[in-house]
């Protein structure tokens, strides 16, 4: 089981405008179900208890280490492991719309920043047709607008076709936060056939989803056997598992507090040595077997969760000096 408690929830605040105002209606229906599941507890948090949690620490989608600096920094409290870009251009850009209160029902898409979104897409279109492209909008109101400026100035522009074209191995999107945020189109060139059930589809078409997930079910299977037909099959070759690093030979002793922070360090540094994945709780509990002590308290805890954190910081020093 995989997720993220740190990325974004269901929520009804992109629920606010679907498809414009016509469908009052039905917005109504969908925030209401999603407002009937709001209280249900997220099932990553419910079974973290019962099952083993290791993070993923290497982070592989960003072109650029500076686009996930932030996020890393004051949400996974710097454990990511990242590295630099190669790319010598300014990666984060901010352009500054200006804002006309005179302007009324501005709140949820502001009519210039769309024009400006738009002479964007078509200044990257003209300049770097090679280079993909997709527009992330905070709400569905907003990126409707978008498509339906855009769709309507394609007309004036018949040269820049190509780059929208449905034809193109990577298309341009324009998405709205929540539906972008985990796209499996990385993975589906990888061969990943994806299903996906909205919470409020859950709720409101239960037996219609079910049907879905059935069938959907059964097209992977069909495509799974003809892939596996044309494969030949290589028996992989056993593999040794990987073994930590010599223990530290510092002094032990009796006391925790009489451990020096380089010492300890380097104890973290031998529990992780052999580049298993582990929670904390797991190396915590082999650094306290290998200093000979009974029991983990409070006191121990705080000073090996420095020390793990002290051991992924100069872990990744390393690795930016190296590249």
């Amino acid at each position: 089981m995989a997720g993220d408690r740190h990325q974004l929830p269901p929520t009804t605040f992109f629920a606010t405008a679907i498809e414009g105002e016509d469908d009052e209606e039905d917005n109504e229906d969908k925030i209401a179900a999603l407002e009937a599941v709001s209280g249900f507890e997220s099932l990553l948090d419910t079974l973290s208890p019962f099952l083993p949690n290791w993070m993923l620490e290497w982070h592989y989608r960003s072109r650029d280490e500076r686009l996930i600096a932030f996020s890393n920094h004051h949400i996974y409290d710097s454990r990511l492991i990242t590295f630099p870009g190669t790319n010598g251009e300014d990666i984060i850009r901010h352009v500054l719309v200006p804002h006309d209160p005179g302007l009324s029902g501005q709140e949820e898409s502001a009519s210039r920043e769309v024009e400006e979104v738009i002479r964007l897409v078509f200044e990257h279109a003209e300049t770097r047709p090679d280079e993909t492209l997709g527009v992330i909008t905070m709400g569905i109101k907003h990126a409707n607008r978008i498509q339906a400026v855009l769709d309507r100035e394609l007309g004036n522009h018949p040269e820049l076709a190509e780059f929208f074209s449905l034809d193109r191995k990577e298309l341009f999107f324009i998405k709205n936060l929540e539906t972008v945020q985990g796209d499996e189109q990385q993975l589906m060139s990888l061969g990943w056939r994806f299903h996906r059930i909205w919470s409020t589809d859950w709720f409101t078409n239960r037996e219609e989803e079910i049907e879905r997930v059935i069938s959907s079910y059964k097209d992977a299977v069909r495509f799974a056997d003809i892939k596996q037909d044309e494969l030949k099959v290589i028996p992989a070759e056993p593999k040794k598992m990987p073994q930590r690093n010599t223990p530290p030979a510092f002094e032990r002793k009796d006391d925790i507090t009489a451990y020096t922070r380089f010492e300890l360090r380097t104890l973290a540094e031998w529990a992780m040595s052999d580049r298993l994945l582990r929670t904390d709780e797991e190396l915590m509990h082999d650094m306290r077997l290998e200093l000979g002590f009974q029991k983990l308290g409070a006191r121990m805890r705080r000073i090996f969760e420095q020390a793990l954190k002290d051991a992924r910081s100069w872990q990744k020093h390393s690795l930016r000096k190296r590249v």
